[in-house]
């Protein structure tokens, strides 16, 4: 029922899909990069699965109190596509651990502060 375990769960990745993000990259990013090449599929398509994603990181935000949830969202889904992307294209798992252990650890430094 916590928003920050929510978030938190959202950041534990087990470290065999750490691996597989830095060979393979993010499957659901990778997707919709590719479907947004296309007009044949629905043109909004990655659009709304992003926004899906941030949508539900501003209702635990928000739930947590924080003010600009929704430019505080956007940092959370960026820094874990980013560490993703630069995981992959460095083929480095650390990247990626380290970014999410940040995100963990100011989302528990802020329940500290509320």
């Amino acid at each position: 029922p916590n928003p920050i375990n929510r978030l938190l769960s959202l950041l534990e990745l087990p470290p065999t899909i750490e691996k597989a993000i830095t060979k393979y990259g993010c499957a659901v990013c990778s997707l919709l990069q590719e479907l947004n090449k296309t007009s044949d599929i629905e043109p909004d398509i990655a659009n709304k699965t992003l926004q899906a994603q941030i949508d539900w990181v501003v209702e635990q935000f928000r739930l947590i109190g924080k003010n600009d949830t929704e430019v505080e969202a956007h940092h959370f889904i960026a820094t874990i596509q980013g560490g993703c992307l630069l995981a992959n294209s460095m083929q480095n798992h650390d990247i990626l651990h380290l970014q999410l252990k940040r995100l963990k650890e100011d989302l528990i430094q802020g329940e500290d502060d509320v």
